[in-house]
């Protein structure tokens, strides 16, 4: 029975990707009708697979991985649960007999004395004084593809190879005290990006920098190092340059003409609760310049905390194609005032 069901469902995934159900963990792509269809043309009755309730004797897809615990014991299990009543713990009592210990190399081992507990890195450091620094690098060649939750990880482990004592959050599970400026879109190089970190004041600003270098790998580069500005300073930022080339393409003066007589023009975001935002470009988009025929620079700025990406931005100036986006070499620079 198991056998046959399993040929049928992979007659029906078959039909389904035929159908074009593909990607179909991301809810944008999911459509449940297309899986209906499939269920009919192949003659899978999902309410089978999925609500029948099955009979305690039946093979299982999962049968054949052997995890010591025999089915009785498990059958034995849930009249148990079902009459409430409870197992008694093996590891201080009698043997429930599920089937997992030999008794001669698998056996319940415990452990009177547990291992001394160590401090919370937060605890470690309550008297240790720390000082916030500005810490600039490069992101340039292949690390460019780096993630933005990627780049944290690397600078995190980079930070713990490097031995520099940062500060940690208080609390049941302390993390690192890091921020970052603006994080970047995956294909985007960047001249100089920013991130925050408060560090002993025994560790001297270029040992920072010379002991990041060491443990980054290819494509990342810690620049400078420099005290931390107020926060008050870091909220009057102008935006972030953008310069962007194409090969074989060169850029419409027009378009960019249009665009700056225009007083609205829409684009759409999706938010992660699905919402969709509509965000004004001539509030965002700053001093749109053409510098080469295949060259244009230009400034982004948040608007009330929505960010729209470079590419975002030549699709909707541009019209360009997904491939075209695909083909721009997207560098931010450093920052200029708009």
């Amino acid at each position: 029975l198991f056998a046959r069901g399993n040929r049928k469902l992979s007659r029906l995934l078959v039909s389904a990707h035929e159908k074009g159900c593909k990607f179909d963990s991301w809810s944008d792509r999911f459509d449940f009708g297309l899986w209906q269809e499939a269920c009919e043309d192949t003659g899978v009755d999902i309410d089978y697979f999925n609500r029948r309730k099955r009979d305690l004797d039946e093979q299982l897809p999962w049968d054949h991985i052997d995890t010591k615990v025999s089915k009785d014991f498990l059958k034995e299990e849930r009249e148990r649960a079902e009459n409430l009543k409870s197992t008694g713990d093996c590891r201080s009592g009698d043997c429930s007999g599920c089937g997992v210990c030999d008794f001669e190399v698998i056996e319940p081992r415990t452990f009177k004395e547990s291992p001394k507990e160590q401090p919370l890195k937060s605890e470690k450091n309550k008297n240790i004084s720390y000082r916030k620094l500005k810490v600039s690098f490069s992101k340039t060649g292949t690390a460019k593809y780096f993630g933005h939750l990627e780049l944290v990880n690397i600078m995190f482990r980079a930070m713990k190879r490097a031995d520099i004592d940062i500060k940690y959050s208080q609390g049941f599970h302390p993390k690192p005290k890091v921020s970052f400026e603006d994080p970047l879109a995956i294909g985007i190089e960047s001249e100089v990006e920013n991130m925050y970190l408060a560090v002993s004041h025994l560790i001297k600003r270029k040992e920072v920098v010379q002991r990041l270098n060491k443990q980054l790998p290819e494509g990342l580069e810690i620049l400078e190092c420099t005290d931390a500005p107020s926060k008050a300073e870091i909220n009057r930022l102008n935006g972030f340059t953008y310069r962007v080339r194409i090969k074989d393409f060169d850029f419409d003066e027009k378009a960019i003409n249009k665009f700056k007589n225009q007083e609205v023009v829409l684009v759409e975001r999706l938010s992660k609760k699905g919402k969709i935002n509509k965000i004004n470009l001539k509030n965002v988009v700053l001093n749109i310049t053409l510098t080469s025929k295949r060259e244009i620079e230009f400034i982004l700025k948040p608007d009330n905390g929505k960010i729209v990406r470079p590419y975002q931005v030549l699709k909707k100036i541009f019209n360009f194609t997904d491939e075209q986006n695909n083909q721009a070499l997207v560098v931010k620079i450093r920052s200029r005032k708009g």
